[in-house]
C-alpha cells in the first residue's frame, strides 16, 4: 500500500496578489518544506503583495528558493529582479525577449532560459493525435 504521508503537496496560487491577504501566508511558506508541502506564489506585480503583506512580503520572499521572470514593464520589479539577479536593469526591461525566462535560484548564477509551451511539445500532443 502507498504511503501518502511521504508525499509533497504543491500548491499553485496564480494571482496572489488578487486573493487578498491570506491568513498566516508568511510563516506558512517559511515552514512549508518541512511538512513536505510546496507554496508556490503566481503574481503579474510584485509591489501588490508587498501593499498586501507589508513587512511580511521580506519573509515571504526571503523564503522562496527559486523565482521566475516571464518579462515585466513594472519599474518596481525591474529594479527587484536587477537587484538580486546582478543584471542591469536595461537587460531585464529591453532584452527579455518573449520566448525567454530568467530564474533566479538561491545561490546559483541568474539562467535565462527558452520558454516552453506545453501546447508545442510533442509528448504532451501524443494523446491528443490518438
Amino acid at each position: 500500500m502507498h504511503d501518502i504521508s511521504e508525499e509533497t503537496v504543491y500548491l499553485f496560487l496564480d494571482e496572489a496578489d488578487k486573493l487578498g491577504e491570506i491568513y498566516n501566508l508568511p510563516r506558512n511558506i517559511e515552514t512549508a518544506g518541512a511538512r513536505k508541502l510546496s507554496i508556490s506564489l503566481i503574481t503579474s506585480n510584485l509591489n501588490k503583495l508587498k501593499n498586501i503583506y507589508g513587512d511580511e512580503f521580506y519573509t515571504i520572499t526571503n523564503s522562496i528558493d527559486t523565482e521566475l521572470l516571464l518579462g515585466t514593464n513594472t519599474k518596481s520589479d525591474i529594479e527587484y529582479f536587477s537587484d538580486i539577479l546582478g543584471l542591469d536593469d536595461e537587460f531585464i526591461k529591453n532584452d527579455l525577449e518573449g520566448d525567454k525566462l530568467l530564474i533566479a535560484e538561491k545561490g546559483l548564477k541568474p539562467i535565462l532560459a527558452s520558454k516552453s509551451y506545453f501546447y508545442e511539445n510533442q509528448e504532451w500532443n501524443q494523446d491528443s493525435e490518438k
